[in-house]
Formats: structure tokens, sequence, C-alpha cells
């Protein structure tokens, strides 16, 4: 699902970008 990927890929950035 292309909307699952996109919405997973956004938390993995916020994610990465928290310290």
């Amino acid at each position: 699902d292309g909307v699952s990927d996109a919405l997973a890929s956004g938390l993995r950035q916020l994610r990465d970008l928290r310290p």
C-alpha cells in the first residue's frame, strides 16, 4: 500500500530526527 509506505517512511524520518 503506497499510503502505508509513505506513512511508515514519514514516521521513520521523525524517529531518526529525534535525539
